[in-house]
């Protein structure tokens, strides 16, 4: 019998291949709809090698690997964060455009930042309060993309009626992608990688898991 180091020696060896097949696979699903909405959800979620007061020992994986805090869980983690874009469906789990894996102590604001320049004009982003930026959106409205964020309670000071039913409409555009993030842990329990001892073994348990829930997805989108 082969030993489990050698076992995760040859699994490491096919990164490339799932790199590959997670283009294809994601590169497929967007071919089958010929129609996009001009709404598009933003979101991150941790994946997490250790959490808690283990977070602030984690040592494995530190060229990616990162202390970061979900506000989700209200606990920090060591590990990365996921990224998503999507392009929101009615009643159906958004359809993914755009995912990235980035540290897990960089703020999704810097994250979204960093690709913003992708992003195609004349759309309507939604994303939580991390994303308030005013000068950011300024940035991006003169590219026609409006970016729709919480608004902020400024201290001492309670929101308005407006503010609060801004909020609510904002929260319900984003909640999809909420829904497809627990349909992505129901699936491939991606969060947890407590198991994980390499930088090499992170960055294929991602694309593993990513890749199967793009290749299920595929059959998803076929009949929807």
């Amino acid at each position: 019998m082969s030993s489990y180091q050698a076992f995760n020696r040859r699994l490491n060896l096919l990164t490339d291949n799932f790199q590959a097949l997670f283009a294809y696979l994601l590169h497929s699903i967007q071919q089958r709809h010929n129609s996009f909405s001009q709404d598009y959800l933003i979101d991150s979620m941790p994946i997490m090698l250790a959490s808690g007061t283990r977070s602030k020992r984690g040592r494995i994986a530190p060229e990616i690997a990162k202390c970061g805090f979900s506000a989700v869980k209200q606990t920090h983690f060591h590990g990365v964060r996921l990224h998503l874009i999507a392009n929101r469906r009615i009643a159906a789990l958004p359809l993914p455009i755009q995912i990235w894996i980035k540290e897990g102590n960089v703020h999704d604001l810097v994250a979204l930042k960093e690709i913003s320049d992708e992003l195609p004009s004349g759309i309507n982003l939604f994303g939580d309060k991390a994303y308030a930026d005013a000068r950011f959106k300024a940035a991006l409205k003169e590219r026609e993309i409006q970016l729709f964020t919480p608004s902020k309670k400024l201290k001492k000071q309670e929101l308005t009626i407006e503010q609060k039913r801004f909020n609510k409409t904002v929260s319900s555009f984003r909640q999809p992608i909420e829904s497809f993030f627990k349909w992505l842990i129901d699936k491939t329990d991606i969060q947890r990688a407590s198991q994980i001892r390499s930088t090499e073994g992170l960055i294929i348990h991602c694309l593993g898991k990513l890749t199967f829930a793009l290749l299920l997805l595929n059959f998803y989108y076929r009949f929807t």
